[in-house]
């Protein structure tokens, strides 16, 4: 049974960084879909900002400025997972895509690599412990 250990135990690793890594990923969705909901609440809260909006979109069609304008209006009452991410890391620097998401995905995958490697770590250290001390 002790010859099957070490297999077991080398997988146990590479399942512990993956199960982490998609945590992490289901945890920063699920955040946004909070910030979603609540940007939603809010703009439905005020029900002239979406009058203002609607006329902002009609206006848009045949002014490029207004276009641009009336997609940042949109995205701030109706936000995507990027704008999330760009929301989150506001207090740090106001960075424009694609570095949110950089900067999330090395998080994700940083978060998955500390975690195997603290494991890979904690069983080499159990393993090492185990062995009988060499004399000379």
């Amino acid at each position: 049974a002790e010859e099957l250990r070490p297999g077991w135990t080398k997988g146990l690793v590479i399942w512990g960084g993956i199960l982490t890594v998609v945590g992490a990923v289901n945890m920063g969705w699920l955040s946004y879909q909070h910030f979603r909901k609540a940007r939603e609440e809010f703009a439905a809260a005020n029900p002239r900002d979406a009058v203002l909006e609607a006329h902002l979109q009609r206006l848009s069609e045949q002014d490029e400025e207004l276009r641009i304008r009336y997609e940042e209006e949109k995205r701030r009452t109706k936000p995507l997972f990027p704008d999330y991410l760009a929301h989150r890391i506001s207090g740090i620097a106001d960075l424009k895509t694609p570095w949110p998401e950089i900067f999330w995905g090395i998080e994700v995958l940083g978060s998955g690599l500390l975690c195997a490697g603290t494991m890979h770590l904690r069983q080499r250290r159990d393993t090492e412990s185990k062995q009988p001390p060499v004399t000379n």
